[in-house]
């Protein structure tokens, strides 16, 4: 019988799949830190698709996330993750992929130190609750000021 697959293809299993899709995550969320700040740059994704070779240059965040995506399949989850931090706040998608690319190279860590991902996901679960709690706790302080101090100013312009 002959195989189907060439011999230089390897195929991955376990926790090895594992790793190379954290690596892939991480690396999508990591071409998007440069995109961020004054001197932010702008990304050149380029891809075939087809017999026509695609060109798109870019500094949003989704559209480099969604371009990458299509050649690597787990920054599907990054994407998706930046769609709904937009969706929700309007603003700091590039900073959300930045903070969540942190939190999984952590993880990968983490994980390489033989520390089941079930314990991780508990540490982060436990990490936002004390994070929620914090803010909470900010938000309380800053509505108890008092609102005689604050001078807000309505800056719509007026036709």
């Amino acid at each position: 019988m002959e195989a189907i697959i060439s011999p230089k293809y390897q195929r991955t299993t376990g926790k090895d799949v594992w790793r190379e899709n954290m690596r892939l995550a991480i690396f999508a969320a990591d071409k998007i830190r440069s995109t961020l700040g004054p001197q932010c740059a702008y990304k050149m994704v380029t891809y075939n698709r087809g017999p026509e070779q695609v060109v798109k240059i870019t500094k949003d965040a989704i559209a480099i996330l969604d371009e990458l995506a299509i050649q690597y399949p787990p920054a599907v989850i990054i994407a998706e993750s930046a769609k709904l931090q937009r969706e929700e706040t309007g603003d700091g998608v590039a900073s959300f992929v930045v903070l969540l690319s942190a939190l999984l190279k952590k993880a990968d860590e983490l994980f390489a130190n033989k520390i089941h991902a079930n314990t991780i996901i508990h540490g982060y679960r436990l990490a936002t609750d004390k994070a929620l709690e914090i803010i909470e706790k900010q938000a309380t302080l800053s509505n108890s000021v008092n609102s005689e101090v604050l001078n807000v100013v309505d800056a719509k312009e007026t036709s």
